[in-house]
């Protein structure tokens, strides 16, 4: 559903947290273990709440807190972007490189979903056209 989203906006999902499941067909919210929860999260909280995100919050003591994350928390929260001008004159053209044309993409700048995911997409392909092999770069 997201993905479809992405199509039909033409938007680019950037610096999804790496090692957390890419949002996608298989994606469900409640299967991510909290450290991916915590990488989902915690830039978001950082970024709303400010100073307040650090400030101490009163305990009974007795906690055991620990910083030790298998997934790294990134610096930054994730956002859309448009798509850039050779990816859409490569989707309004129908070029077969569109297939290619990365919906999500980590913080390591690699793609997680390509348009080729989206199902939005593929029921609007042209009965002619087929996707290209899984072989080939994307945008």
């Amino acid at each position: 559903m997201l993905l479809d989203l992405l199509y039909v906006h033409q938007y680019t999902l950037v610096d999804w947290p790496a090692g957390v499941p890419a949002v996608g067909t298989g994606f469900n919210v409640k299967c991510l273990n909290s450290d991916e929860l915590q990488s989902l999260t915690v830039p978001f909280l950082k970024e709303q709440m400010g100073d307040d995100y650090l400030s101490e919050v009163p305990g009974d003591g007795d906690e055991d807190v620990s910083d030790d994350h298998l997934e790294p928390v990134p610096g930054s929260l994730f956002y859309l972007q448009d798509w850039s001008t050779e990816q859409l004159e490569v989707f309004r053209n129908t070029d077969p490189r569109m297939f290619n044309i990365p919906l999500v993409i980590n913080t390591y700048n690699q793609p997680l979903c390509l348009l080729s995911d989206s199902q939005a997409f593929l029921k609007a392909l042209p009965p002619d056209m087929d996707p290209p092999s899984p072989d080939d770069t994307p945008l």
